[in-house]
């Protein structure tokens, strides 16, 4: 069975998990990226790779489930550009819980952008109540 078809390679039920060391100029930085996705295609020329269908990432101290999860990478450096999670998004941390209808996560600047619907719940817990 081929698997590369026109430059995209389509994989079903992927499990993936994605450590990835960036190296840049000012030192060596560690990402922790596990995503876990139904389906995956890896586009090689465009060194991009989709993830879809029931997509669960976690990075960070970040939950994130989600329809899809697109990731970008500089073809020269293999750096993470930018995650784009898309569709159904919902952010779980230890005291809140966000969703939207996208997110963009910039590893790099360490930036993150919540787009359109949001609603947060946030859990605080105090002694004054």
């Amino acid at each position: 069975m081929n698997l590369i078809l026109d430059k995209l390679v389509k994989i079903n039920k992927v499990f993936v998990i994605l450590l990835i060391f960036i190296i840049n100029f000012n030192g060596t930085k560690f990402l922790d990226l596990n995503i876990e996705s139904q389906n995956a295609d890896f586009i090689l020329d465009k060194s991009t790779i989709i993830f879809y269908n029931k997509v669960f990432i976690k990075y960070k101290d970040l939950q994130i489930n989600s329809d899809k999860a697109t990731i970008f990478i500089d073809k020269s450096s293999k750096n993470i550009l930018k995650i784009l999670i898309e569709n159904n998004v919902k952010i779980i941390t230890n005291n809140s819980e966000i969703l939207a209808q996208s997110i963009i996560i910039e590893p790099n600047t360490n930036k993150m952008s919540v787009i359109g619907n949001i609603k947060t719940k946030i859990k605080y817990f105090s002694n004054n109540l």
